[in-house]
This record gives structure tokens, C-alpha cells and sequence, in this order.
């Protein structure tokens, strides 16, 4: 998420300085520098590459001679020979880190980045202390999208400068291009201390808390930061939204409301309002927000899936029968219709023989409209709902249907009934014969009760039917990584899967999965890196397999930091304390 931060308190100078270091790769010289340019402005005579004449001058004739030669090729642009006037300046005072910086600058203006970060970390093995050399390695490091070590960078500059909230800035943007959760976390905890008074610290802290799943805490940060500033643009929304989670729906009505009577313009709140009014049980008032949401946008799909589904509710089926079919999901289209039809007596037989032949995909429309519409009005009562209307259809006709089996399904794998799905999806392919949709989820039951050979079985035939779909692929290959089982097998179906999405964050962890268990840990953390970062959201697990990669490799300092990422996320992920603590008695 793209933020604006005003922490306040920056040091105008300082700020310059840096944005120019980091924006532009030009830099601050210190005065030992500043002072050799001076002298540049009385050497009027000096030629570029006329150093070589000074060997029999002093050494600090030679020093100067070589910064004047690389200025002046640096200002004509030949920066590889600038380059080779500081190395030579360079092995004259091998203790001079205004020198070192400019030899990074000059590598960064020639966008040789890799020689710019290795004269980078040779200038702070001399000055490990020196802030303008941190401020280069961040900036080079998030060029190279080494975003870890921009983070290090970067929280090695406020150890050493800890009262200038520029550097947090700075922190803070190299997290969120790391996808580093707890270290956004351990920042803001920080500034909320260091600016007591802001509502918006304690809003972004509670916004970071939402998305590693502490609930509770984020709505006691959001109700504070509201307290303090009224007017955070998004709080009571996000407030509400995080109400909705806890079930405190009546709280969540009202801040709702509240935003949506402001911010008129923000559809999915309004979607949200809807739902929670329905969750209430006053499906009137719910209506009455979704029809003024589907005027305003006649062609938001779910918003008119959920007018429909309200309408259920009120037992107002002929609405739902002179409504148009929606071109974005015909197969729900259809099913509403059918059960509408049949709820009014009237003739739904054509539609429903028709159901299983429309075009359409029936997987995408479960998740963009069934599972987003049992999140709005509560999982357990809505699909409660829907699925009595299906059994109500299937027992009073003789035709049966595949997609109808498909979406029951679905909604019983929703409320956690996977005993009765599983009857559902077996008894589909008894009766319609093999079918892509009842093998994957049927796979995806039987991984989640432990057992191996059903699900590799049916994965298989998912993909026999399929062959070229990425995510049964990536499904496959990891569950044989994850049981270390024919692992070149693995390799072969993730790869290919890369080949269709190749920045698929879940991808690259599965195939970095596959190289740990085949012992090769450095590509393990290859990509197990690229994936974080390639994720919507931090995530516990990946952040344990990246662990587990670098005590692969022997580096169980950064495995310990992982495991301690990976819990803060869950603290409930199993295992990884126990990892934890061998490791420190291991290396105490």
C-alpha cells in the first residue's frame, strides 16, 4: 500500500542531502572533499589523465591530482575513467571515506550497482559509523531489489541518528518493498512512541496489526487514533470493517454508516453496509443500501448478486425473476433464477437442463461471488441458507446437475462440513463421470484430513483433464515437496506453472521448497525471498520455509530471526518455537 508520511521534525539540510543521495545517486561531500573541489577552480591548466606526471611530487600532490582528473572526467561524463582516478586516489589514503563515497556515487552514475555496493561495504568496514555510507547501501540495495538488506540498511541509520524521523521514512519504505511486516511493526510501535499525540501513527500501526490477524489490538490503536483525530481519511471504515470480523455488528453499522454517508463514492463500503445490516437480521435496511449502490453502479456484479440474495432473504422471488441475467456471471445468474423460479411455481426445468452447458467458470464465480457473499452476510447463515435451497431443488426434481453438486459443495467445504461435501463431490462423479472442478476439490479435502495418496490421486486426474492449469500444478508439485516425494517430478510442474505466472509469490515458494528438500540452499533462499516479496501479505509459513533454508546453509542467526518473523505473524504455527529454542542451545 502506497503511503504518504508526515512524521514531522526533518531536518531540511539533511533531507536535501539524502534525497539527492538516494533519488539522483549524486552525494553530500564532507569539507576534506568540498575543499578539493576549491582547489579544482586554481588548477585552471589541469588536464584530464595528466596525473601520471606526478610521480615525483608528494603523496598528497598525487591524491589531489587524482580527485581533480576524476572530477573532471566525471563532469564530461567518462565515468569508468572517473572511476579509475578514485581507485588510484583511493590507494593513496585508503582511510578517506569522502573518497570512498565518491567512488560509490560514480559507480551508481554508471549503473554499475554491484561494484557500487561491494565499494560501499568496503567504505564501512573502514567506518562503520559513517551515516552517509548506510544511506548508500539502502538506496543500492533497494535498486538492486535487495530489500532485506535495504531494511538492515536502514535500521543500522537509525541506531546511529535515532531522533530523525527521515530515516523511519526510509525504513519504512524498504519494509513495504520487502513485504516485512514486523519490522513495519516494530517501526511504528516506535513512532507511536516517539509522537504520542498522532492519531495517524497509531492508525498506520493499527492498520499493519490488521494485516498480520491481531484484530484486537488493531481496534483498540483505531479507536484511540480516532479519538485523537477525528478525521483520519478511512479509519471508520477500516474500523468497521474490523467490527464486522469480531461480530460486533451493531458498532460496525454505525461506523459504516458513518463513512458511507461522507464518502458516498466508496462502493465496497457500501457492499459492507449491506451486510452487516443483513447480518443484523434488518434485511429492509440492507436492501434499501444495495438498491442505492446498484443505481449508482447498475454494473457492479456482487452488488447485484447481493440485492439478489437480500431479496431471498424477503422472501421477494419475483423481483429476482424479472431481473436480467448478469454477463459477468452467468452461472450464478442461472442458479438464482432456477431457485427463484421454483420458489414461485414457475417453470425453471429449461433453465436448470441448460445450467451445466453455459459458458462460464464456475471456480471463479464460487470465489468472486459465493465466498465474498457468505463473508458479507455471515458464513455460517448464509451458507446455511443457500444450501437448504439447493437440497429443497434437488428433491423436488428429477434432473440433476453437475454445477448445482459443484456450488453445494462449495458451500458445504465453506461452513466446514467437509465429511458431507466429500459425500457430494463423490456421489457428482458417480453420477456425471470425471470432472476437473469435483477431482481438485476433492483433493483439497482429502489434504486437509492427511491423506496423501487420495489427494495425489485426484490432483492427478484434475490435471489429466487440465493439463495447463498453473494453480493444480503449483498444488501438486508443492504437496510432493511438502512429503518430500518425487521431487524432480516437482520441480518440473512448478516450473511450468512459473512459465504462465512467473511473478506468482506462491509459485516461487513452492519451487524454493522443492530445492530445500533436494538439499540446495542457496536457491532455496532464492526464492523463497523472491516470493515474500512477490505476496499480497507477509506470511507466517513462508517466512518458516526461509528459515529453514538458511539453517540448510549453516547462517542460524538470520534462520532464528525468520522462525521469530514466522511467529510473529502466527503464534500459532507449530513447530517453530521448538526450532527456536534447539538452535540457542545449539550456539549459545
Amino acid at each position: 500500500m502506497s503511503q504518504n508520511y508526515a512524521l514531522g521534525g526533518q531536518n531540511d539540510s539533511l533531507h536535501e542531502k539524502t534525497s539527492r543521495c538516494l533519488h539522483g545517486f549524486s552525494v553530500y561531500l564532507k569539507p576534506m572533499t568540498i575543499l578539493l573541489v576549491a582547489l579544482a577552480g586554481c588548477a585552471t591548466t589541469l588536464q584530464a589523465g595528466t596525473s601520471a606526471g606526478y610521480a615525483g611530487q608528494t603523496a598528497q600532490s598525487k591524491l589531489y591530482a587524482h580527485y581533480l582528473a576524476a572530477s573532471i572526467y566525471e563532469r564530461r561524463g567518462q565515468f569508468e575513467q572517473a572511476a579509475e582516478e578514485l581507485r588510484k586516489a583511493i590507494s593513496i589514503a585508503p582511510n578517506d571515506i569522502n573518497l570512498q563515497i565518491a567512488l560509490v556515487r560514480t559507480y551508481a552514475q554508471m549503473a554499475d550497482l554491484d561494484s557500487a555496493l561491494r565499494a560501499c561495504k568496503e567504505g564501512i568496514k573502514k567506518d562503520p559509523s559513517n551515516p552517509m555510507l548506510w544511506i548508500w547501501l539502502g538506496g543500492i540495495c533497494q535498486r538492486l531489489e535487495r530489500y532485506d538488506d535495504a531494511v538492515s540498511a536502514y535500521q543500522r541509520l537509525i541506531e546511529l541518528q535515532p531522533g530523525d524521523p527521515f530515516w523511519y521514512d526510509r525504513l519504512i519504505r524498504a519494509a513495504e518493498q520487502a513485504n516485512d511486516l514486523v519490522t513495519l511493526l516494530d517501526v511504528f510501535e516506535k513512532l507511536v512512541q516517539m509522537l504520542p499525540d498522532s492519531g495517524q501513527m497509531r492508525f498506520q500501526l493499527g492498520y499493519y496489526l490488521v494485516r498480520v490477524g491481531n484484530t484486537e489490538r488493531a481496534c483498540t490503536l483505531i479507536e484511540e487514533a480516532l479519538a485523537l483525530d477525528p478525521n483520519i481519511a478511512g479509519a471508520r471504515n477500516v474500523l468497521g470493517l474490523l467490527y464486522l470480523d469480531l461480530n460486533r455488528n451493531e458498532e460496525a453499522a454505525r461506523l459504516l454508516q458513518v463513512h458511507c454517508d461522507q464518502v458516498p463514492e466508496d462502493f465496497s463500503a457500501k457492499e459492507n453496509l449491506a451486510g452487516v445490516y443483513g447480518r443484523l437480521g434488518q434485511f429492509d435496511k440492507a436492501l434499501a443500501v444495495i438498491n442505492s449502490l446498484v443505481e449508482q453502479q447498475p454494473n457492479l456484479t456482487l452488488a447485484q448478486i447481493a440485492r439478489w440474495y437480500i431479496l431471498m432473504k424477503l422472501g421477494m422471488f419475483r423481483e429476482i425473476v424479472e431481473s436480467p441475467s448478469l454477463s459477468e456471471a452467468p452461472i450464478f445468474s442461472a442458479l438464482f433464477q432456477i431457485i427463484a423460479r421454483h420458489e414461485t411455481g414457475n417453470s425453471y426445468e429449461d433453465i436448470l437442463a441448460s445450467l451445466d452447458s453455459l459458458e462460464g467458470d464456475i471456480d471463479t464465480e464460487c470465489k468472486e461471488y459465493l465466498e465474498k457473499i457468505t463473508f458479507l452476510f455471515g458464513k455460517e447463515s448464509t451458507s446455511s441458507f443457500l444450501t437448504q435451497k439447493l437440497e429443497q431443488l434437488n428433491h423436488s426434481t428429477s434432473l440433476k446437475s453437475k454445477r448445482v453438486a459443484t456450488i453445494l459443495a462449495r458451500l458445504l467445504m465453506l461452513a466446514e462440513n467437509d465429511s458431507e461435501a466429500e459425500k457430494v463431490l463423490l456421489g457428482g462423479l458417480s453420477q456425471f463421470g470425471s470432472d476437473k472442478w469435483l477431482h481438485l476439490y476433492l483433493a483439497t479435502i482429502y489434504e486437509k484430513q492427511d491423506k496423501p495418496e487420495e489427494t495425489i490421486e485426484h490432483l492427478k486426474k484434475s490435471l489429466e483433464i487440465d493439463p495447463d492449469d498453473p494453480e493444480v500444478m503449483n498444488f501438486l508439485g508443492y504437496f510432493y515437496a511438502d512429503k518430500n516425494l518425487n521431487l524432480d517430478e516437482a520441480e518440473a510442474l512448478i516450473k511450468r506453472a512459473l512459465e504462465i505466472d512467473p511473478d506468482n509469490g506462491y509459485y516461487l515458494d513452492s519451487l524454493g521448497w522443492v530445492y530445500f528438500r533436494k538439499g540446495d540452499a542457496e536457491r532455496a533462499i532464492e526464492y523463497i525471498r523472491r516470493a515474500i516479496v512477490k505476496m499480497d501479505n507477509d506470511d507466517a509459513v513462508l517466512r518458516d520455509h526461509l528459515g529453514d533454508a538458511y539453517a540448510l546453509r549453516g547462517a542460524y542467526d538470520k534462520a532464528v530471526a525468520e522462525w521469530r518473523r514466522a511467529l510473529r505473524l502466527d503464534p500459532k504455527l507449530e513447530g517453530v518455537q521448538d526450532k527456536i529454542d534447539k538452535a540457542l542451545r545449539k550456539f549459545k
